[in-house]
């Protein structure tokens, strides 16, 4: 399943938002940006934790904000970012 998620940050925290297609191997794709301006927030963490809050797999944004990040396999996941300089928000992802 690929979904594609746009995160974006922002001193009043962040939103990522997500779309699934069909496809044979997992990946979450998307673009971090703030939500105030729509500018690039690049170099950003993007998390996926499991259920129990674990991290199962991190990536870093590269300096235009895009990311792509694998989770282990079907599940619910949550998807976070982090920046420094913005508050923080995560949103639940079905895989």
């Amino acid at each position: 399943m690929r979904l594609r998620a746009g995160v974006l940050l922002a001193a009043g925290g962040m939103v990522i938002a997500g779309t699934g297609a069909p496809g044979h191997a997992q990946e979450i794709r998307g673009r971090v940006v703030d939500a105030n301006n729509g500018v690039a927030v690049g170099l950003a963490g993007v998390f996926v934790l499991d259920a129990e809050r674990n991290i199962v797999q991190s990536v870093g944004a590269d300096t235009a904000g895009y990311y792509t990040v694998e989770p282990p396999g079907p599940g619910e996941y949550i998807l976070y970012a982090q920046r420094l300089g913005y508050f923080e928000n995560e949103t639940p992802l079905v895989a």
